[in-house]
């Protein structure tokens, strides 16, 4: 079951004694880069509330709602630094269980670990006092290794869904072949590359219609097509002067599965991203 998540954008790992988590990487047009967190700072507390590694980040994530207001407080260069804006939202795995946190939307449901259980003896039992106490330890030991062992699962089960969401809204970049298709149809400018930052086609593959999002650095008439497989044009929009933050839903229920072209043009340049319909 899928729901809405607050989502925040960054990817990290635990520093050492509890110091919080270290951001390895941060999503493009997510609240995090919004905020202005940069790859390397160390997170150590979200809303006031202190962060010891990726799994308390997690769980504060799982209990904030999407688009509301956060400051988060990282460590840069030995500075501490507050940084505020507000949460990001996308759907993701609903939780079933208080302790199957996941990074910023949803991870696979694992049940918590069971206690230890006392070992019983009977009055006719005639193991000494000392062999019940190894025994005990014993068992203690291998329950202590069996918690390590989940919650190394659950951190792998965490990177999979966090790489498998990247894998869902990247903007694939077309083939050789697939280019020369659109050139031939009379597109221009493919060669000479278009900076968008922040492009984002989400979901792809798409099931039906998908958003299309980036940022237009520099003034200039924008167009925006979508072409077909055999390079025809199905989608057509012009902006006159444009310049900021570009973002429309396009709706693709009414065609074909296979693959499509976005083609997104100014100022003599080009960018083309390919879109699976499925």
């Amino acid at each position: 079951m899928e729901e809405e998540r607050a989502f925040l954008g960054v990817n990290g790992e635990d520093l050492p004694d509890d110091g919080g988590v270290r951001v390895t990487s941060v999503t493009d047009s997510s609240a995090a880069q919004r905020m202005g967190i940069r790859e390397g700072d160390a997170i150590t507390a979200l809303n006031g509330k202190q962060i010891d590694d990726f799994e308390d980040l997690s769980d504060r994530m799982d209990d904030a709602e999407p688009d509301s207001d956060a400051t988060v407080t990282v460590l840069r260069d030995g500075k501490e630094i507050a940084l505020s804006g507000k949460l990001g939202r996308r759907a993701g795995i609903m939780r079933l269980h208080g302790d199957a946190g996941a990074p910023f939307g949803g991870t696979p449901f694992m049940f918590r670990m069971p206690s230890i259980p006392e070992i019983p003896y009977d009055d006719e039992d005639h193991a000494t006092g000392e062999e019940r106490r190894a025994e005990r330890e014993e068992m203690r030991r291998e329950m202590d290794e069996l918690r390590r062992e989940m919650d190394r699962l659950r951190r792998d089960l965490r990177g999979e869904v966090v790489r498998e969401m990247r894998v869902t809204v990247d903007a694939v970049e077309l083939t050789p072949e697939e280019n020369a298709v659109l050139k031939n149809k009379g597109v221009a400018g493919l060669d000479k590359a278009l900076d968008l930052p922040g492009l984002r086609i989400s979901p792809n593959p798409t099931g039906g219609s998908f958003e299309l999002a980036f940022e237009v650095p520099e003034r200039g008439d924008l167009t925006v097509d979508v072409h077909d497989a055999n390079g025809d044009r199905l989608y057509h929009e012009t902006i006159t002067g444009f310049k900021g933050h570009y973002a429309r839903s396009l709706d693709m229920s009414d065609r074909a599965a296979g693959t499509y072209s976005v083609v997104i043009a100014q100022n003599g340049k080009a960018l083309a991203r390919k879109v699976v319909k499925r």
